[in-house]
């Protein structure tokens, strides 16, 4: 007997399904599947706007918002993480909430090939906000989407700031973002 998918919220379970086309789909592990259990690729995305259509954002806490989006970003799902991510920021003006949330949306724009969002992002943010809103791993998301448009000098101040930022302790991400900017600027893996 395969297990239902279900999501708990609170009191509330929700289970995650939808009816297209007259044929029943089920979200197993952030990725919908039909009756056999079969994943549908193509139909994925047309999946998700169906079941969010279903839920409103309103009726969520906002620690619900965030762990929604990072259940979506997970699951590469990136345009409903960046939904409920979105939302958790216009519920609050909370800067600690801004500094936890921010790297996951930058990250998530990132993965839907939109660099130049998450540094548009990151830098009106900036000017409301000033330094108060960086912290490690915003720096360094934000640096690698400097790389992503090839903005190297930029992307290179962000890796800095990062790892200052952590004590001069780099976190994987920030070892990865040094070993791009090497291989990218030079080649040789040395960055110039």
């Amino acid at each position: 007997m395969k297990k239902e998918n279900r999501t708990v919220w609170g009191d509330v379970t929700v289970k995650e399904e939808v009816i297209y086309n007259g044929k029943k789909y089920t979200r197993i592990k952030g990725k919908w599947v039909d009756s056999n259990y079969t994943t549908v690729p193509n139909l994925q995305k047309i999946l998700d706007k169906l079941f969010e259509e279903q839920r409103n954002p309103d009726d969520f806490t906002l620690e619900e918002l965030i762990a929604e989006g990072d259940r979506f970003k997970e699951a590469d799902n990136y345009h409903l993480a960046i939904k409920y991510y979105v939302t958790a920021l216009e519920a609050t003006q909370d800067l600690k909430t801004y500094r936890y949330v921010l790297p996951k949306l930058t990250s998530c724009y990132r993965g839907q090939g939109q660099a130049k969002v998450a540094i548009g992002l990151f830098e009106k943010l900036t000017r409301q906000y000033g330094g108060k809103l960086h912290s490690a791993p915003l720096c360094t998301s934000v640096g690698a989407a400097y790389c992503d448009i090839k903005e190297y000098e930029k992307a290179r101040a962000c890796a800095d700031k990062a790892f200052a930022m952590s004590g001069g302790k780099a976190s994987g991400e920030l070892n990865a973002l040094y070993g791009r900017l090497r291989k990218e600027t030079t080649g040789s893996g040395r960055y110039e």
